[in-house]
C-alpha cells in the first residue's frame, strides 16, 4: 500500500472500520512511514474529539414546526420570519437606541476632531503671521516703502 491509498482509508482506520483484508497493509505501511503514521494518530485523535462531543437535543416542537413549515413551503404559503431582534418589542427599541447612541458618538468624535484641526491651523497661521511680522521688522523701514512705491508707479489707481 502506497500513502495515496492509506490517505482514502484513514477515516476508516480512525474509525475502527476498516476492511479486514486492508487492516494488513494499513499497519505494514505504517510501520514504515513516519508521515502516515502521524496522519493517522493526527485523525485517530480528531475522532477521538468529535465522539466526546455532547450532542446537542432538538426542542421538542422542532420536527412538528418543520412539518409546519415544509407543508407550507408545497402549498405555496411560505412565511419569512422576522430577524431575531425584531421578535420582541423591546430589542426593537433597544437596537434603535444603540444605532443613535453610536451615531452620536461618532459624530462628537469627528466634532472633536475639526475643532482640534481649525485650533492647529489657527495656531500655525498665527506662528507664520508672527515671522513675517518679525522678518518686517528687520527690514529698514526707508528701503520697503521705496520698494512698494517703486512697483505700484507704473499702475493706475482705481
Amino acid at each position: 500500500m502506497d500513502c495515496r491509498e492509506l490517505e482514502k482509508h484513514v477515516w476508516a482506520v480512525a474509525e475502527a472500520r476498516l476492511p479486514l483484508d486492508k487492516k494488513g497493509l494499513v499497519e505494514q505501511h505504517l510501520a514504515r512511514c513516519d508521515g502516515c503514521r502521524a496522519l493517522t494518530d493526527e485523525v485517530v485523535a480528531l475522532a477521538q474529539e468529535t465522539r466526546e462531543v455532547n450532542e446537542v437535543q432538538a426542542s421538542p416542537y422542532f420536527f412538528s414546526r418543520l412539518k409546519q413549515r415544509i407543508e407550507a413551503h408545497e402549498a405555496g404559503q411560505v412565511t419569512t420570519a422576522r430577524p431575531l431582534l425584531l421578535r420582541r418589542p423591546g430589542w426593537k427599541f433597544a437596537s434603535v437606541a444603540a444605532c443613535l447612541l453610536i451615531g452620536v458618538g461618532v459624530g462628537v468624535h469627528l466634532g472633536d476632531a475639526v475643532a482640534t484641526r481649525r485650533s492647529t491651523i489657527s495656531t500655525e497661521i498665527e506662528s507664520e503671521e508672527f515671522l513675517f511680522l518679525a522678518a518686517l521688522d528687520s527690514v529698514p523701514h526707508g528701503s520697503l516703502a521705496e520698494t512698494l512705491l517703486s512697483h505700484n508707479e507704473g499702475e493706475e489707481v482705481r
